[in-house]
C-alpha cells in the first residue's frame, strides 16, 4: 500500500525560502548598484582577509583571521551570486582609486 505524501508545506516553506533568498540578492544588487555601496563591499571583503592568506605564524591570530576571512566568503559568494560581473567593476575601481596622481 502506497501512502501519498503531502509536500504542500514542504512546498510552501520552499518558497518562502527562495522568497528570501531573492529579497537578500536584490538587497545586495541595490548596495552594488552605487559607487558608494561598492567601496563599502570592498572594504569588508578586505578587512575581512579575502584576499590574502590568514597565517600569521601565531596559532590564535591566524584562527581568528580565518573566522574574519569565513565572513568575507559568505559576502563574496553573495556578490558573485546577486551579480557575478560586477566584482570586476569592484577591482578596477578600487585600482583607481588607489592609484597615484600624475601631476
Amino acid at each position: 500500500m502506497s501512502e501519498l505524501i503531502d509536500t504542500s508545506k514542504q512546498d510552501k516553506l520552499n518558497a518562502k525560502t527562495k522568497r528570501l533568498r531573492e529579497k537578500q540578492l536584490g538587497d545586495i544588487r541595490k548596495v552594488l548598484s552605487i559607487p558608494e555601496g561598492r567601496r563599502f563591499y570592498w572594504r569588508v571583503l578586505s578587512q575581512c582577509g579575502v584576499f590574502h592568506s590568514s597565517w600569521t605564524g601565531d596559532t590564535m591570530q591566524t584562527l581568528v583571521n580565518e573566522g574574519k576571512r569565513a565572513v568575507g566568503i559568505v559576502f563574496l559568494d553573495d556578490l558573485l551570486e546577486a551579480s557575478p560581473n560586477v566584482f570586476a567593476q569592484l577591482q578596477r575601481e578600487h585600482k583607481s582609486n588607489t592609484e597615484p596622481e600624475e601631476n
